[in-house]
């Protein structure tokens, strides 16, 4: 009888255990699609020539905003899904949404003070932190901190906008896990985006 009870202790256990996950795969498997989405315009952009790309950028400006509505959803409904709720993975698909929100800076802003605590948790990453700080800030005029945000110049090399203090970039970026400003540099170039963005890890970020 012993047995039985606790066979059907564990069996109950487990499957409290299984529904408390299932909202947040759902969730998971909602922000991994609108990040995927999100990717896959930009690279029909890359892809594309003038006048199909006008028409792609048009309909990457849709998609977007249609992610920023839902990320702000997700955020009052779930909280800021850090890696205690979802996946690695998952916590910086939902960073890239919110880094090209662009058209809704106070979002950004909002996110980017929980970001910050959430780093301080452990629950996100801090790389993903520096990325979004420096495009606030060079969505609002001012110079960013780590120069991960660029411009192409004429001859289409990337340089980094305004940064705060470009003697001691190197060391600033190596603080938050950034290679060196000019292997960065390297590797933009060496990618050949044809839209002028940025890259970080798998992802294209656009500027």
């Amino acid at each position: 009888m012993l047995i039985k009870s606790i066979s059907f202790f564990s069996i109950l256990t487990i499957m409290i255990s299984c529904n408390a996950k299932q909202p947040h795969s759902k969730i998971e498997i909602e922000i991994d699609s609108m990040a995927s989405i999100d990717q896959a315009i930009i690279a029909k952009i890359e892809n594309s020539t003038f006048p199909d790309r006008e028409d792609l950028l048009s309909e990457q400006q849709s998609i977007l905003r249609e992610n920023t509505l839902r990320a702000k959803g997700i955020l009052k409904e779930f909280g800021y899904p850090g890696t205690d709720k979802v996946s690695k993975e998952t916590s910086t698909n939902f960073w890239l949404i919110v880094q090209h929100s662009d058209h809704d800076i106070e979002f950004q802003k909002e996110v980017l003070s929980i970001l910050a605590k959430e780093v301080k948790l452990g629950h996100a990453l801090v790389i993903d932190y520096a990325y979004l700080l420096d495009r606030v800030r060079v969505n609002e005029g001012l110079p960013q901190i780590y120069g991960t945000q660029v411009y192409y110049d004429s001859l289409n090399n990337p340089q980094p906008k305004n940064v705060e203090n470009p003697d001691g970039l190197d060391s600033i970026r190596k603080s938050v896990g950034l290679e060196p400003i000019s292997q960065y540099l390297q590797l933009l170039k060496a990618s050949r985006l044809k839209v002028g963005d940025t890259i970080k890890g798998n992802f294209i970020i656009t500027n």
